[in-house]
């Protein structure tokens, strides 16, 4: 069966709110969690760091002993209350119980190994994003690879409904695809629902291009582009993102250097490839962050951070710092990187420390910007956990194709070229769509269903070799629905009239 999303109006009042980086709504990301070894005691437990107050608040919290480092992340409700936490090897829920089924996320021998001490040691990996009332959750196994040594596949989604006090596990590690990655970054469809998740494939300039549509997930299209980084020269890799308003997406080798494309977020696609490459290799560190307003990136080592202003006619990085201070008794250098919805920027750290960098004016150009080392204090030691968050509130591409679907002046052929049937017509509670199972059908195709005005009742994508659909009719009034059937490239491929009886 395929997979339709009804696509449900939006009051303009709340798509304007979307758009501003510190709105009220969708606080998906104000609760992050840490710590681990709370069984030892002192120096060592678990915390919340909380970004519903300014400064942000950090206190010590009873978790049930959970390890809260390497791969952690966490997901909030809309008003900022917290939902579900994983540390890449099961969910636990707001009271830091296990939700039941959640075990064994990641399966593999590597991945038992480390979740029976601790937590999965690959970070930034895994991404959750909410559509309608489900989590889901893209994420990363490991494995021993001849040549990579440890690499990131095969590629799963878990799914959790989250419409009760508790989370229930709906799917857990769902195969996607088996491809060699890199860390994943999220970004919001053009039409402001459904979401994009993009990693590059190790050792190659094929970028898996992949598409969430309620709780399906799959590969959109692969795309070849740009300058490939082999293992050969460039053997490491860094941390992908996308700029907050969904234009950029960076890929980052500490070897080699970064690729900045422009990012289509209705047609899903990179284009028009900005190098720059890396005067000297850069030790482990290896992310990429945006600032709020878009116009400046971050990436580091584990001793600089650079900054690169993409107003730049030709782009280039300069240092805006330097990181000088080793407290006892480990190191304090730069690791990952995250924009926080306090619009400023953290830095985990490589080692266990009780401190976290912050970029404090990540809009500011050059120094401007004001990195603080060990600026947030913590109550128990941290290793190298930070969330990979992608921008909750990133709204409609307003005035694009995608925000309208561009279909409102569109003229329906009579006729259909394309054989296929709905059934019953005139519809009742929901309809059927039936292609031919001889019909060629090896991308995603996307169906289309409006009212007489133009306004979009229904938009959802159908997965390649999929030939029956079920589609839900239930909040529609009586009258005429046109609708057309067409290709990942727009291409009008199918259309028809359907009819809602009173």
């Amino acid at each position: 069966m395929g997979c339709l999303l009804n696509n449900k109006s939006i009051c303009l009042i709340i798509l304007f709110l979307s758009l501003s980086y510190k709105g009220q709504a969708q606080k998906h990301d104000y609760i992050w969690m840490n710590g681990y070894d709370a069984e030892w005691g002192g120096e060592f437990g678990n915390f919340q760091i909380d970004f519903k107050s300014d400064p942000v608040s950090v206190f010590d919290i009873d978790y049930q002993n959970s390890q809260l480092d390497g791969q952690v992340t966490s997901f909030s409700d809309s008003i900022g209350n917290l939902v579900a936490v994983t540390n890449g090897c099961q969910f636990y829920d707001k009271y830091g119980n296990a939700i039941p089924g959640s075990d064994s996320l990641n399966p593999g021998k590597l991945s038992y190994l480390f979740c029976e001490n601790g937590a999965y040691p690959f970070t930034f990996d895994m991404i959750l994003l909410p559509i309608e009332d489900k989590l889901v959750a893209f994420h990363f196994g490991i494995r021993d690879d001849n040549k990579f040594t440890l690499t990131r596949w095969p590629t799963y989604k878990t799914v959790l409904k989250i419409n009760s006090e508790i989370p229930k596990v709906e799917d857990k590690n769902v195969k996607i695809n088996t491809f060699h990655g890199e860390s994943p970054a999220a970004c919001k469809h053009g039409n402001g629902k459904n979401w994009w998740v993009i990693s590059p494939q190790k050792d190659a300039n094929n970028y898996y291009i992949h598409f969430l549509n309620d709780n399906c997930v799959f590969v959109w299209k692969i795309q070849s582009i740009g300058y490939e980084y082999s293992f050969e020269k460039c053997n490491a890799d860094g941390v992908q993102s996308f700029s907050p308003d969904g234009s950029i997406f960076v890929r980052y080798n500490n070897t080699c250097g970064l690729s900045f494309f422009d990012f289509d977020r209705c047609k899903g696609e990179l284009s028009n490839e900005r190098q720059i490459i890396l005067p000297e290799v850069f030790p482990p560190g290896a992310a990429t962050v945006f600032s709020p307003d878009s116009r400046f990136c971050y990436f580091n080592s584990s001793r600089v951070i650079m900054q690169v202003d993409m107003e730049e006619e030709i782009l280039h990085a300069d240092t805006v710092a330097i990181v000088d201070t080793f407290p006892a008794p480990f190191g304090a250098g730069f690791y990952l990187m995250q924009l926080a919805p306090d619009g400023r920027v953290y830095i985990c750290t490589g080692s266990s420390t009780k401190a976290w960098h912050v970029i404090e004016y990540p809009d500011k150009k050059g120094k401007d910007c004001w990195v603080r080392p060990n600026a947030l204090e913590f109550p128990y030691w941290s290793y190298h956990a930070i969330p990979n968050i992608p921008n909750y509130r990133l709204g409609a591409l307003a005035g694009s194709p995608c925000d309208t679907l561009g279909l409102s002046s569109t003229v329906f052929p009579e006729t259909s070229t394309l054989a296929h049937r709905v059934y019953p017509n005139p519809v009742g509670d929901a309809f059927m769509l039936e292609l031919d199972e001889g019909t060629q059908h090896s991308d995603p195709w996307e169906l289309i269903v409006m009212d007489v005005a133009g306004r979009v009742v229904t938009q959802g994508v159908i997965p390649p070799y999929a030939y029956l659909h079920r589609v839900e009719t239930a909040s529609w009034h009586p009258g005429l629905y046109p609708y057309v059937l067409r290709n990942h490239a727009g291409q009008i491929l199918a259309s028809g009239k359907l009819v809602k009886n009173p």
